[in-house]
């Protein structure tokens, strides 16, 4: 299932994720920080939704406003979990 989601209050424009079988297939921040390309790192293809969702809630950028913690509630709506 290929979604996007236009963030609110970070400084990544979009994120464009791809899910299959409750797992990540792959995640493109368009626009953002250097930093997004480390949250890649963790979400590997192949990475369980639910274990993503919790590591990407513990990444910390502008508080609440974070990338990481866009894309896990990008991932939530997405799974509905």
């Amino acid at each position: 299932m290929k979604l996007s989601f236009d963030t609110d209050g970070s400084c990544a424009k979009r994120i464009d994720i791809d899910v299959e079988g409750g797992r990540i297939v792959s995640v493109e921040f368009v626009g953002g920080t250097p930093g997004n390309p480390l949250v890649l790192e963790v979400l590997s293809p192949g990475k369980d939704v639910t274990e993503a969702i919790k590591c990407l809630q513990s990444l910390a950028c502008n508080g609440d406003n974070s990338c990481p913690g866009r894309l896990a509630r990008a991932l939530e709506q997405a799974t509905g979990k």
